[in-house]
């Protein structure tokens, strides 16, 4: 399989990118190595085909403004997409810049971009500009709650950088409101603001037996800006209660199979997190355009590895949907993959 080669210029850190590495020669999404970029651009090399596509990632926060240039563009078709709201943005065959706009008013926003020739092979050069030159306070890249054999809660979270932060903040709910949880921590948790991986952990001792808590994250900037990270769910086991909970490091997506398929496939994946507790998924069907097709999962799951889910062809409607080229996003509270089929009738 090729390589896929990232040059990171200029020292001014405003996004991440993250290279997903095909399996095998298809195009399904492998596991994300998030690269902190120290730079408002990044060119991306590369070579694709019609029958390999070449897949990114990269995450910003708050109200960016991007802009797309191609060396030259005579056989590709480029799909930025918005993992929230499905694409926002496609270049076609010709089209060599492009720009799209970051308009969440906080919080990480997370994107994909697809690149692939409609026939045959072509080389590219992609660079990607940050014009607002916005900077990433914390990239939080896991959130997970167990249970401990003395009837508490243990809170993990792992970040992958941080630049100017002041400390977390633990909230607590019975339900998923996240407006009327409680802080749970007393005082701010300091940040280490480093910018290699490193991990926190709480533990959490005023709980009740056999109930159910939520709990989010609330990272403080020294300028009192906050983001929320979760929900995570967990119910607490009795003291003493053995703990067999297993930790599943990776959220990910295998290829589906069939495909192409008509009118059925079964789309597996792993949820990362302890599996004593439940943690938020979604996994929604796009079209080429972006627009969403079929809700196929909305709701709390318990982590685990080797899940499915079929998908008959069908709209959330229940109408049978055309041949074509369809995504599916798997979004979790901390992650989001992206994988590509075809339905072919």
């Amino acid at each position: 399989m090729k390589k896929i080669i990232l040059l990171i210029s200029l020292i001014c850190l405003t996004a991440l990118l993250a290279a997903y590495n095909e399996t095998e020669g298809n195009d399904t999404q492998g596991e994300a190595n998030v690269i902190p970029t120290g730079s408002n651009i990044v060119t991306i090399y590369g070579e694709t085909s019609s029958a390999d596509t070449d897949w990114f990632q990269f995450s910003a926060i708050g109200q960016d403004h991007f802009e797309v240039n191609l060396a030259s563009n005579t056989n590709l078709v480029i799909q930025f997409r918005n993992q929230s709201n499905g694409a926002e943005l496609t270049m076609f065959i010709g089209e060599t810049t492009g720009q799209f706009d970051i308009t969440e008013p906080s919080g990480l926003v997370n994107w994909t971009i697809e690149i692939f020739a409609l026939t045959g092979t072509e080389a590219y050069e992609l660079t990607l500009t940050n014009a607002d030159n916005n900077t990433l306070p914390v990239t939080l890249s896991s959130f997970n709650a167990a249970n401990t054999t003395e009837g508490t809660v243990e809170l993990k979270w792992t970040v992958q950088s941080e630049t100017e932060m002041l400390g977390y903040n633990l909230l607590r709910n019975a339900t998923d409101n996240e407006e009327t949880a409680i802080g749970i921590n007393g005082t701010p948790i300091p940040a280490l603001n480093t910018s290699f991986e490193h991990s926190y952990s709480f533990e959490d001792i005023d709980v009740e037996v056999n109930t159910t808590y939520y709990y989010w994250i609330e990272s403080i900037e020294i300028d009192n800006n906050v983001t929320y990270h979760g929900p995570v769910q967990i119910t607490v086991k009795p003291e003493d209660e053995e703990q067999d909970a297993e930790l599943i490091k990776y959220t990910k997506i295998t290829k589906n199979y069939p495909n192409p398929f008509n009118p059925q496939t079964k789309i597996s994946y792993d949820l990362s997190g302890y599996t004593d507790t439940e943690v938020p998924v979604s996994l929604i069907v796009y079209n080429i355009r972006g627009q969403k097709v079929k809700t196929l999962i909305d709701g709390y799951q318990t982590p685990g590895k080797g899940k499915s889910i079929d998908w008959f062809g069908k709209d959330d409607n229940g109408n049978d949907c055309s041949s074509g080229v369809y995504f599916y996003v798997l979004k979790t509270n901390d992650t989001v993959k992206t994988s590509k089929m075809t339905l072919l009738k």
